[in-house]
């Protein structure tokens, strides 16, 4: 019965934190290149603001985690290596929990929208007519895309934030990257 306690403690999840940021910054851009064929007005401008928030912050976490795996080069003695990654930080982990609630809200926000739109009320017509010339259609099949995609995101970032999580009581890999440069 140990073995099976320990054995199931000592395995990783699946998706490692370099994939599921990896897959953020696409389900993001793709959500932001979505909303800016409205010029974000279908989520109020909150889905690009969110957007840049995400990028700042992968991009942060990929920075320090370069140069984390350089630092392992050049340190003679592993164990004076950290155990855990950048990401699982306290700042980290609450900045990835900040980002999981904005994704939220703004697919709440979205949503909103899209009854309005669906519901042809006076701000779905207006988008729909001024924007692209399709009427409600174009617009509600677009708005629709970006509550989806919002949502994927928000889960993603909870991905994100689990893992991390995980690292920062269990201890991580040593390194993000695929191969390690030791010699």
């Amino acid at each position: 019965m140990d073995n099976l306690i320990a054995g199931l403690q000592s395995r990783q999840p699946v998706a490692p934190l370099f994939n599921l940021t990896a897959a953020s910054l696409v389900f993001s851009t793709i959500t932001f290149i979505i909303s800016m064929l409205h010029l974000g007005t279908d989520s109020i401008w909150v889905i690009p603001v969110v957007f840049g928030l995400t990028v700042l912050y992968h991009t942060t976490i990929l920075v320090f985690e370069y140069r984390r795996s350089l630092e392992t080069v050049i340190i003679i003695n592993p164990q004076e290596r950290p155990i855990s990654s950048t990401s699982s930080t306290i700042t980290s982990l609450l900045c990835a929990s900040c980002l999981v609630a904005m994704w939220l809200g703004a697919a709440g926000l979205t949503a909103v929208i899209a009854v309005f739109v669906g519901k042809d009320l006076q701000l779905g017509s207006e988008v729909g007519e001024t924007v692209n010339g399709k009427g409600k259609n174009g617009v509600l099949g677009l708005t629709i895309a970006q509550l989806v995609l919002c949502v994927l995101e928000a889960l993603l970032m909870l991905g994100i934030v689990s893992r991390s999580a995980y690292e920062r009581k269990f201890g991580g890999p040593e390194n993000w990257k695929r191969y390690n440069f030791r010699y």
